[in-house]
């Protein structure tokens, strides 16, 4: 049989349980107010089955062990009446009412217990890596302008650190952040290359500013590293250069660095009309740009630039037959390259 407790107040016979009366602790000894629930103002709590308990706060019947409930000493049952979720909110209220206080505790508790905290703190920063990152992320998209803002203020109020600050950062991680823009860039070209048209195109004047600005204040050894890169780029340049003028004139453009290459091989790295040795030549065009020269392994030759200068918009073999330099053995091997042939007079162009 259940025990049974007279309330004092309305003297009904009710169970001496917990949803019925208050628990008390006087003079070490634990027991039951005299009063029932209901005669202070307050309900019954739903009747719990064995080895659960109702938080006394949401109301919501959890199994009475440690992973609901804290431990108490105080309580009838041994553990606290109020679950964990419930405490967990209560702290959180109480932290954002008395702040001073919650900063003060946070210090002195890991001053005290610094190795313990760290420990813990690193367990649950692997265990919750993704859950972090997700809310790092819906937090920022919520909150970008406002942190953008920031951001900006700080810079305005401190730019020279900031600025050594990029540099240093820039210069630690230039693989990394080349290797990701390669990929951003790659992942949708032609969306990046239309926003880049477009940007040029409106801020053309500041972009001109900017780059003689920094050509203006590059130290020597940076003059010398520009310099270096610009030797070494000097030829790819140059076929870029080449191509570009002739499809903005609508003409064939097929050469690659390979024609180009087996082009000076063919002439043994000399100018195809005069015969000098040099280590850069001009891409001469036999039939001129002028005239509809496409540029095509067939219609270039390596060329000197006094020659390239001098030849100019003329057709190649009058023009050369009145040179001082005339050699009827390198118009030959210069019919033979562009598939000329003088008994027909007829060329065989090669586009591809």
């Amino acid at each position: 049989m259940m025990e049974e407790k007279k309330c004092l107040v309305c003297g009904r016979e009710l169970p001496a349980r917990r949803e019925f009366f208050f628990e008390q602790n006087r003079r070490g000894k634990r027991g039951f107010r005299l009063p029932c629930r209901e005669c202070q103002g307050y309900k019954f709590l739903p009747i719990e089955r064995e080895g659960y308990q109702h938080c006394s706060n949401c109301g919501v019947e959890h199994p009475l062990n440690e992973t609901y409930f804290e431990k108490s000493k105080s309580c009838l049952t041994g553990h606290r009446k109020i679950c964990r979720e419930c405490r967990k909110q209560q702290h959180v209220e109480w932290k954002l009412k008395n702040p001073d206080w919650s900063k003060e505790y946070e210090k002195r508790r890991w001053s005290e217990n610094t190795e313990r905290e760290k420990a813990r703190h690193k367990v649950y920063y692997y265990s919750h890596q993704e859950e972090r990152i997700a809310a790092s992320a819906e937090w920022y998209e919520k909150n970008r302008s406002e942190v953008n803002a920031k951001k900006r203020e700080r810079r305005a109020l401190n730019p020279e650190k900031y600025r050594e600050s990029d540099k240093k950062y820039r210069l630690a991680s230039r693989e990394k952040r080349n290797a990701s823009n390669r990929m951003r860039y790659w992942k949708n070209p032609e969306a990046h290359r239309e926003y880049n048209r477009k940007y040029q195109a409106e801020n053309r004047a500041t972009l001109i500013i900017k780059k003689r600005e920094r050509r203006l204040n590059l130290t020597p050894e940076e003059r010398e590293k520009v310099r270096a890169y610009q030797r070494k780029t000097q030829p790819r340049h140059n076929m870029q250069t080449a191509a570009y003028r002739s499809k903005k004139k609508g003409l064939i453009t097929t050469l690659s660095r390979e024609d180009w290459v087996q082009c000076k091989e063919y002439f043994k790295h000399q100018c195809a009309y005069c015969g000098k040795e040099l280590k850069s030549f001009a891409k001469e065009h036999v039939i001129p740009v002028s005239k509809g020269g496409p540029l095509v392994r067939t219609n270039i030759v390596p060329s000197c630039k006094s020659c390239n200068s001098s030849k100019i918009n003329n057709d190649m073999e009058p023009w050369y037959r009145a040179q001082p330099f005339f050699s009827e053995s390198r118009l030959a091997k210069i019919n033979k390259w562009i598939g000329f042939n003088p008994k027909t007079q007829t060329q065989q162009l090669s586009v591809f």
